[in-house]
């Protein structure tokens, strides 16, 4: 059975934010819940926000934003990464289905 991300997903995000693997690098681009995409070179992370730092600043010339871990709605990755580098946060290989 396939476990869902629960409607209020925030928990997910401040867990994979907080133990963020040192072989994932901290940049790539989040996408908010409003489809607003951030291209992002570094973040820190607390347990009730995100920093993060734009990697180009905004058109208010703005480089970091504060962002609650409700607002996240996916994070794209723009390094070339092996999947290895996943399995810190949980992830795995699907068992094989029998015959």
């Amino acid at each position: 059975m396939q476990e869902m991300l629960p409607q209020d997903a925030a928990p997910v995000w401040q867990k994979t934010f907080l133990a963020w693997p040192a072989e994932l690098p901290r940049r790539g681009v989040l996408v908010t819940r409003f489809g607003e995409q951030i291209p992002f070179s570094h973040f820190l992370a607390s347990p009730q926000l995100l920093l993060l730092e734009r990697t180009n600043p905004d058109s208010l010339g703005s480089r970091k934003i504060l962002l609650p871990y409700q607002e996240v709605a996916a994070v794209k990755f723009t390094d070339v990464l092996k999947v290895k580098a996943f399995q810190p946060l949980g992830f795995q290989t699907p068992a094989k289905k029998q015959a």
